[in-house]
């Protein structure tokens, strides 16, 4: 799934690369939060710990990224898009899947990608 979204994203942003700096801005910012708590919950995973509250620091994070977006993707996309972020920020259920380490080694990819997006595209 968080493959999808990032390459969702990365589409997006190579289409919208010359907007408005306060756009560009912002959605770089709520990139890095999002894979700087993606990160934070797998290592909450990694550690056999809870990741207590990321989900809605996720969906947080996930509605003000579409919010940004909002009349610069075509209507469809956003839709989508929200729709896989939503879902997506359930990390807490990858505690139950802690045993597999494909979870965990998708979200450090997943908080990963997010973060690289965020710090690429201000340039």
């Amino acid at each position: 799934m968080w493959t999808e979204i990032i390459n969702t994203i990365i589409g997006i942003l190579k289409d919208k690369r010359a907007e408005d700096k306060e756009t560009r801005d912002g959605v770089c910012e709520l990139l890095k939060h999002i894979g700087k708590t993606i990160e934070s919950a797998a290592l909450d995973i990694e550690a056999g710990e809870y990741p207590h509250g990321k989900c809605g620091e996720l969906q947080v994070y996930s509605l003000e990224l579409v919010h940004y977006l909002e009349g610069k993707v075509d209507p469809d996309t956003l839709k989508n898009l929200e729709a896989q972020l939503i879902e997506a920020s359930n990390v807490e259920r990858d505690f139950a899947k802690r045993e597999d380490p494909d979870t965990i080694t998708k979200l450090f990819f997943a908080s990963a990608y997010f973060q690289a997006m965020g710090n690429l595209n201000r340039v």
